[in-house]
């Protein structure tokens, strides 16, 4: 009977304790909540009442006023969502000039203690608005962020800023680092200066295999007709998917040279060299593409077959060759693939 009567205290015990607990947790949540929806409310009254002086700032000429100065971390965060709606929603160098120099200015202080929290959340943001606000007086503090054990995104960004401040250290990085997907390295380079692109292919046979894969295809995606001769070098590379990847790179770009250093393609072992012929015949010519598009038609390949049809559908003159094709041709699959087309 006693040992039921000290179990019950015990548990009463536990019971006041675990209770003491959950009020303490329940106050402390209620309190960050409060204190959470007060800053958004503050946060939004602000952003209501400085908007339209920021716009007069910003897009007109006229002088910084003062009071735009942020006294308080709320302000701040009223800045930021207003200076990231025109830096997403504006090109104009005026307004990035003005977003760059006042955060260089007055929100430095405020991202420097963010980039030094313990908080990978906190950090985050800080770097991503000195990449939107082109912060540059905080690449020092970059620098010394790397002395920590950082996550993954932590340092993809931080090629981001280098690549927008410190180029040349951004190179450096870049050929050491061994973890980055296709989409983070198309990414960095799309988004940054032509200078890089060419500095990266200068140094090209020093990246492996999938940097060099980005960058060919990056160059296609910026469609910068400077790049076309290092496109068209690729095309005698040993490597099979250089050699792809460069054709479907200068098809992107638009421009053909010199017709005859793609002739080669249409006989190409590779099903895929040949359908990349087969599109940028698309930038030749018809009358000069004609007899190679037409042998295309007959390739034991449904793309190349059906890549060299549309190519010529849509071509003036393309229908007639496609209806010649069907009515003199005695392969069935290019008869096919023909009717197919023109039925589309």
């Amino acid at each position: 009977m006693v040992l039921i009567d000290i179990s019950i205290e015990l548990l009463l015990i536990i019971i006041f304790v675990f209770s003491i607990i959950l009020v303490s947790l329940y106050a402390y949540l209620s309190c960050k909540h409060i204190k959470y929806t007060s800053q958004q409310n503050k946060k939004k009254k602000y952003i209501e009442k400085k908007q339209h002086e920021w716009y007069q700032y910003l897009k007109n000429e006229t002088d910084f006023p003062i009071t735009l100065i942020p006294k308080k971390d709320f302000e701040i965060q009223g800045i930021e969502e207003i200076f990231l709606t025109y830096v997403r929603n504006f090109t104009d160098s005026t307004v990035q000039n003005k977003i760059k120099q006042f955060s260089n200015e007055y929100l430095t202080n405020y991202y420097t203690k963010l980039l030094k929290s313990r908080s990978w959340s906190h950090r985050m943001i800080a770097l991503y608005r000195i990449a939107d606000f082109h912060m540059d007086h905080l690449i020092e503090e970059c620098y010394k962020l790397e002395k920590r054990k950082l996550s993954k995104e932590e340092r993809f960004q931080l090629l981001k800023i280098y690549a927008l401040f410190a180029p040349k250290i951004f190179l450096k990085k870049l050929a050491e680092v061994d973890n980055l997907s296709d989409y983070e390295l198309k990414k960095l380079l799309l988004n940054n200066d032509d200078w890089i692109m060419q500095k990266l292919i200068e140094q090209q046979n020093i990246l492996d295999l999938d940097k060099q894969y980005s960058l060919i295809d990056s160059i296609g995606l910026k469609r910068n007709l400077d790049f076309l001769p290092f496109l068209e070098s690729l095309l005698e590379h040993e490597n099979l998917e250089i050699r792809i990847r460069s054709l479907k790179a200068i098809y992107e770009i638009g421009i053909i040279t010199d017709p005859h250093k793609y002739l080669r393609f249409v006989k190409s072992p590779n099903w895929e060299e040949r359908l990349m012929a087969g599109k940028l015949f698309e930038h030749f010519p018809l009358k000069q593409a004609r007899p190679y598009l037409e042998e295309m038609v007959h390739d034991q390949s449904w793309w190349v077959r059906y890549q060299a049809a549309n190519t010529i559908m849509n071509n003036k003159g393309g229908k007639e060759i496609l209806q010649n094709i069907i009515i003199t041709s005695t392969d069935q699959y290019a008869i096919d693939i023909a009717k197919e087309v023109l039925n589309r």
